[in-house]
């Protein structure tokens, strides 16, 4: 495959190049360098550039080269984050690159979503997510050609490492990293919610392990372009297994060593469980990894890229 990868310094799009060269297909990877911290751009088959989509200043590629488009790229920090600022992000962007992809011919077009919209869907950023989700809908109820070149999808708690490439971006706030960081400068992880409907009452969540996304994002891409013809939908990728929080702090401390924890209140947004509803279907594709090979691996990866820039600055 020929592809591009917007968002490609971040977690599930420099995993996605890692993944693509390592399998031989050509790609081109986009990021405007303004949060994720993995570097791509040494990878064989990759062609890197620093690029905001939202200037429009695009590259020029030759109509029908490019298979497909994975557009990790994306506006996301805080759940309160203002609603405006957000629809800039995402919606605008991808509305830009969607018509530039138009232009082009491009085959395939994935765009993930948030399992946040299935517990928070009144949260600014689940809102920017899913109405560019809309949008691209209409875009192909108002076109049926379009309908055949979206591939929707809506990622649950993406985590773990592959090649190096984890959850490192600017102001990380995922549950590994802030566990990770608690351990390595001794401050305390709260865990906001203790009176959840869950196992223990802390906040569950679906976690699937990266490399376990981008292969089925590649195996459902490599099925529409063999010709595969579906009706449009979004694909839910997760494994219906939910960890709470405390269960990942066990965890965690198990691999790390002490880590303080403490609970705190429930902030805005706040949600107790989220679980894939059409699990079955991507277990059915391949065995998925557990959670403990998804800590293990995360947990791993950034002691690694530690250990390496306390190196270098020696």
């Amino acid at each position: 495959m020929r592809v591009l990868v917007t968002g490609c310094n971040g977690f599930v799009g420099s995993v996605m190049c890692a993944r693509l060269s390592e399998l031989g297909h050509t790609v081109i990877a986009w990021d405007n360098g303004a949060r994720g911290l993995n570097d791509v751009s040494l990878l064989p088959h990759v062609t890197y550039k620093r690029l905001d989509l939202l200037k429009g200043d695009w590259p020029t590629i030759h109509r029908g080269w490019l298979d497909g488009i994975f557009h990790f790229a994306a506006g996301t920090g805080s759940l309160d984050r203002p609603l405006d600022e957000l629809r800039v992000l995402n919606l605008s962007m991808t509305q830009k690159l969607f018509h530039w992809a138009l232009s082009l011919d491009v085959r395939v077009f994935v765009y993930p979503t948030t399992s946040l919209a299935l517990g928070v869907p009144d949260s600014p950023y689940v809102i920017s997510k899913e109405e560019t989700v809309a949008w691209l809908g209409e875009m192909a109820t108002s076109t049926p050609r379009i309908e055949q070149k979206l591939l929707l999808c809506r990622f649950f708690n993406v985590a773990g490492a592959y090649r190096g490439f984890t959850e490192r971006r600017q102001h990380e706030v995922h549950i590994l990293p802030t566990l990770y960081a608690a351990h390595r400068d001794g401050k305390v992880f709260v865990i906001n919610g203790h009176d959840y409907a869950t196992v223990d009452g802390t906040p569950s969540r679906d976690f699937i392990h990266v490399l376990d996304v981008v292969d089925y994002l590649i195996y459902l891409t490599q099925r529409r372009l063999a010709g595969e013809q579906e009706a449009l939908q979004v694909h839910n990728i997760g494994t219906g297994i939910p960890t709470t929080t405390l269960q990942m702090a066990t965890l965690a401390r198990q691999m790390l060593g002490q880590i303080d924890v403490q609970y705190g209140p429930r902030r805005p947004y706040d949600t107790g469980e989220l679980r894939c509803p059409d699990a079955a279907r991507v277990h059915a594709w391949r065995p998925l990894q557990g959670i403990e090979a998804i800590v293990r691996d995360e947990l791993a990866a950034l002691m690694d890229a530690e250990e390496e820039s306390v190196d270098g600055a020696a």
